[in-house]
């Protein structure tokens, strides 16, 4: 598999834990010293890596980076 597919794919799969993450923190049922405890760590976490993963696909656009790519 060529690389910049592999690192597509794995942005992909981080964007959509990353917003499935953010449908959780929105949670008004949840109690906030849960999600700080146990949740903001692992958001935070799922946020570099994503950060990471995107700066090292070349070429990639906002809309790409925003709404994932087509692979």
């Amino acid at each position: 598999m060529d690389k910049s597919v592999a690192l597509k794919k794995k942005y992909n799969s981080l964007l959509q834990r990353e917003k499935k993450a953010c449908l959780y923190l929105d949670n008004k049922n949840i109690k906030l010293e849960v999600i700080e405890k146990s949740y903001i760590p692992e958001y935070q976490k799922i946020i570099i890596e994503l950060s990471e993963v995107g700066k090292q696909i070349k070429g990639a656009t906002k809309d790409e980076l925003s709404n994932g790519f087509k692979t």
